[in-house]
């Protein structure tokens, strides 16, 4: 019975001295979303509140289309650089393609 009381004591122990042995630290680097890519910042897109019909005749045919689907209803164009999203007909946001290097 000591054994064992003893054998117990000494894993408590060693199990919250090993526990307070492991800690770890990390820093988080924090890059604002318009730092982000500078030299892709002056690719030419879709401003939000163009229509679809002025999107198509300033950059051409997307490469695929899907949509609209939901309430509202919402349309994707894909370009090579960028996705246009539309709310209806009229562009609501533009999120320019990872392209990693």
């Amino acid at each position: 019975m000591k054994k064992l009381s003893t054998l117990l004591l000494t894993t408590v122990l060693v199990s919250s001295v090993g526990g307070f042995a492991i800690t770890s630290y990390a820093d988080e680097v924090v890059v604002p979303v318009s730092q982000q890519s500078p030299e892709l910042q002056d690719i030419p897109r879709p401003s939000n509140g163009m229509n679809m019909k002025a999107v198509e005749s300033k950059y051409g045919i997307p490469v695929s289309t899907s949509g609209p689907v939901g309430k509202p209803p919402i349309t994707t164009w894909e370009y090579d650089l960028f996705t246009v999203y539309f709310e209806h007909n009229l562009v609501i946001h533009t999120v320019l393609k990872h392209n990693p290097q």
